[in-house]
């Protein structure tokens, strides 16, 4: 019974730390993230315009403002994929499933 309990423990705290390594990364680099904030700033803006907190004039401004800060933005480089996480996870299992000789190096 204290097995299945130190198993349940265990498989509770592992869980966020196998999470975080399968899955992918949301945004990958600077520039993509900082058009994710300027489409987040317009649809606020719109949003503020829609409930009446800003005049047209005032709501024309701030789009100038954040649409010339989105053109800023360097291009984005092409990014080279990361490496498949399972693989690394699937590699550090065999490597201490194994018998002891075989654990380091593992050149997986």
């Amino acid at each position: 019974m204290i097995l299945v309990a130190f198993g349940a423990l265990a498989l509770v705290v592992l869980a966020p730390l196998a999470w975080s390594m399968l899955r992918q990364p949301r945004l990958r680099e600077r520039a993509e993230a900082d058009r994710a904030l300027y489409r987040a700033q317009r649809e606020e803006l719109d949003r503020e315009r829609a409930a009446g907190r800003l005049d047209e004039a005032a709501h024309a401004a701030a789009l100038l403002e954040v649409q010339r800060r989105a053109l800023a933005v360097p291009a984005a480089a092409p990014v080279a994929a990361p490496p498949p996480r399972p693989a690394a996870v699937a590699c550090w299992a065999w490597r201490w499933s194994s018998s002891p000789r075989s654990r380091w190096p593992c050149t997986c």
